[in-house]
């Protein structure tokens, strides 16, 4: 529908007007939503959420109820003319990118009113719906007829041409609506976390402070907001082919997070045994070495994961961008005093940093102490 008015070609995806008008009025119309507040966006978000399950649902029950549903037809299990490994491997190596939505929850929860513990249960329940579902509609579009000849029948939509065979000419037009919430739930639960995490790097001081600007009436980070809706209506220009390229440098540099992340935990759970679960650092170590895993099948030529060349070059210059920001804050960072870091950083004055060696730990708390006394007395 919106393939009109063609513009150019990059790597082989045609560009068109009518394309860049629908995405450019999306994003803004998200970029709305997050300024209005975080009650606006997340009740939109939880009305496309119903809308996504509810249509996985019926498209699982039209397609086991068709003539021709069959387990058969979901073999073979793997790709032809490839090994099973191989198709595996290219799967996993881009899970750690799959899971960025997943982390929205905490990015996002000093806004809601829950306590922090909550958050776990909700990552993982979301983590179990969210298999459940993808499952669903994996199953639902191969049970039909066998996949094979569904690939080799080149539909533009394959899910949209099972709901057709499952409810009749119309079947794709009521899929659309599910599809369309997953995309949207997809991308307005991004553009919360990202204007929020903006805004705490810049309360941490690790970014500028333009981006602490709150909305005096709506209380949200205002140029946080801004500066995403300004990232996101450039990416639609550059087509799909430079979105996988994006799609590949972020799987690279989630992974690198993701260890960054359990390497944290587990010299948190070491310091501080008595206040974290026993199996704390078990997990931490085996988050981290998936994440190690993860990185190398998507940087080691020759891998059935590896990234190409173009992805090499965005990941670099992200990289540089990076390092331009962190050198920018960095003679800053290192003037901040102690207690205000760990106050920034941690929300309390109370815990020490997990970087600061044992001895400046009991010589800053001794500090405090005897400050305290003195006010005190």
């Amino acid at each position: 529908v919106f393939d009109v008015g063609y513009l150019y070609s990059v790597a082989g995806w045609d560009v068109y007007a009518g394309e860049l008008a629908m995405m450019t009025c999306a994003f803004l119309f998200f970029g709305y939503m997050n300024f209005r507040g975080m009650d606006f966006a997340s009740s939109i978000q939880l009305i496309l959420a119903f809308a996504l399950v509810a249509g996985v649902l019926i498209l699982t029950v039209g397609s086991f109820s068709t003539s021709t549903a069959s387990l058969d037809n979901l073999f073979p299990l793997f790709a032809e003319g490839r090994s099973p490994w191989a198709c595996v491997i290219s799967i996993v190596a881009i899970t750690p990118w799959l899971f960025v939505g997943f982390d929205t929850i905490p990015q996002t929860a000093e806004e809601f009113d829950f306590p922090p513990e909550k958050s776990r249960r909700l990552m993982l329940n979301s983590i179990i719906c969210g298999a459940t579902l993808y499952a669903l509609v994996l199953i639902s579009v191969a049970i039909i007829i066998p996949y094979t000849d569904l690939l080799g029948q080149n539909h533009t939509w394959a899910t949209g041409a099972v709901a057709d065979m499952a409810f009749g000419r119309f079947g794709g037009m009521i899929l659309a609506i599910p599809v369309l919430a997953g995309i949207l739930t997809g991308m307005n639960g991004f553009f919360m976390a990202t204007t929020r995490l903006l805004f705490s790097m810049g309360r941490g001081k690790f970014l500028h402070p333009w981006f602490l600007k709150v909305h005096p009436k709506y209380g949200t980070p205002t140029n946080a907001v801004l500066f995403t809706l300004g990232l996101t209506l450039i990416a639609p220009f550059f087509g799909r082919s430079a979105l996988n390229w994006i799609v590949d440098m972020s799987a690279m540099g989630t992974a690198l997070a993701y260890l960054s992340t359990c390497l944290v935990v587990y010299k948190y759970a070491s310091r501080f045994a008595d206040q974290t679960p026993w199996w704390s650092k078990s997990v931490a170590v085996v988050g981290a070495l998936t994440s190690i895993a993860c990185f190398l099948m998507l940087a080691v030529p020759g891998s059935p994961a590896a990234i190409g060349v173009e992805s090499w070059i965005m990941l670099l210059a992200w990289v540089a961008i990076g390092a331009c920001f962190y050198f920018s804050r960095a003679s800053i960072l290192r003037s901040i005093p102690e207690t205000s870091m760990q106050y920034m950083l941690l929300g309390t004055a109370d815990r020490p940093l997990l970087f600061t060696p044992k001895a400046a730990e009991e010589e800053v708390f001794e500090e405090d102490d005897a400050k305290s006394a003195v006010e005190l007395g």
